[in-house]
């Protein structure tokens, strides 16, 4: 006996505003809320908005981001556009603090190394994707060293919301 039709069911993904039809042969089940995975995965990943520091304080990050700092372009898997993260090194505490403190957003890593390395602990703030695009935006007028490589990941990243790029 052949399976009755179920008329599919349209939904609206909360993440990208996609609209997309669940129910029925060959789609999603009915009660799926996003999309894809990738918007399931990428709504677990919320960090505050950047907070604009002063020019004085954007002057230091980037003289920080200059000599200690990274920006890292990568593929996920799955498609699209690459994903953005830029970070800072340091063995100090207080400057990952004050990193946390300017810019309220972000995470600090912890890097322990075994004591008979000889090593001190390291210490790395994170930032990802709007987030890093924008700080690396505000941080153009100060960087020397890495400009070019944050004009091209700046260019690569889509703005939330539209298809213009920042």
């Amino acid at each position: 006996m052949p399976m009755p039709k179920v008329a599919p069911q349209l939904n609206t993904c909360p993440r990208c505003k996609t609209a997309f039809e669940t129910g029925g042969r060959g789609r999603p089940k009915k009660g799926q809320v996003f999309c894809s995975m990738r918007c399931k995965a990428l709504n677990r990943v919320v960090q505050p908005d950047l907070h604009e520091p002063t020019q004085l304080q954007l002057a230091y990050i980037a003289g920080l981001f200059d000599g200690e700092g990274s920006i890292v372009l990568y593929n996920r898997g799955y498609g699209g556009r690459p994903q953005l993260r830029a970070t800072v090194s340091n063995t100090f505490e207080g400057v990952m603090d004050w990193l946390m403190q300017v810019l309220c957003t972000g995470t600090v890593v912890r890097h322990v190394h075994p004591a008979e390395t000889g090593y001190k602990d390291a210490l790395t703030w994170q930032c990802y994707g709007q987030n890093a695009a924008k700080l690396l935006g505000l941080l153009l007028p100060w960087l020397i060293i890495k400009k070019e490589r944050a004009l091209y990941a700046i260019g690569t990243q889509v703005v939330v919301g539209s298809t213009a790029r920042v």
